[in-house]
Formats: C-alpha cells, structure tokens, sequence
C-alpha cells in the first residue's frame, strides 16, 4: 500500500505524532515514538479531519477508551447502530456543527 493517509479529529495526537521529540515524561513517550517510527517508515501521513467527518471512528475510539483493561477488542459483528454509522460515513452524511457558546 502507497500514500496512505490517516485521518484524525484529535489535534493533540496530530501535535503529537508530528513534534520531532516528545517530553521523556509523558506518560505515552514510549507508544508516541514507536507509532511515528511506524508513521515514517511506512511513509503515512497525519491530516486533522472535523469529528463529524468520521463517526464512526469517533464512536469507536470513545468504545476503546472504555475498554482500558482489555489489550485487544476484536468486533465479529456489528450492532445496529455501528453499521448505521459505518453506512453514513460511507455515504458521505453531512453533519451539522454547532458552535460553542462563548461567554
């Protein structure tokens, strides 16, 4: 596979895949460096993408987040509302965004 290209909703994980070194005592120093080494290896590219462009991936990484005692979550099947998900963004659904409020 050539020219890959990851998406991402998450500016820190941007800043961080794309800063040249990482704080020795962040407590994913370890994990940030081997997946830019994976990153530059492989030649992938890191592009910020809005939430609402990919919620699927949203929902997932949220689900993964709530299995931090599992090392690995393998999904046989999906449920209603993931492939609902999963046709949406294939289809290119339009989101709304809403702003923020700002005081």
């Amino acid at each position: 596979m050539k020219n890959i290209i990851i998406e991402t909703d998450s500016h820190e994980a941007l800043m961080l895949m794309s800063k040249r070194g990482v704080v020795d005592n962040h407590p994913d120093s370890d994990v940030i460096e081997e997946c830019r080494r994976i990153l530059f290896e492989l030649g992938i590219s890191m592009v910020h993408t809005l939430r609402e462009g990919n919620s699927c991936a949203d929902h997932l990484a949220k689900l993964g987040r709530m299995q931090l005692d599992e090392d690995l979550v393998i999904l046989y099947r999906l449920s209603h509302a993931k492939r609902q998900l999963l046709f949406a963004d294939m289809t290119h659904v339009a989101y709304p965004r809403y702003r923020k409020h700002v005081r």
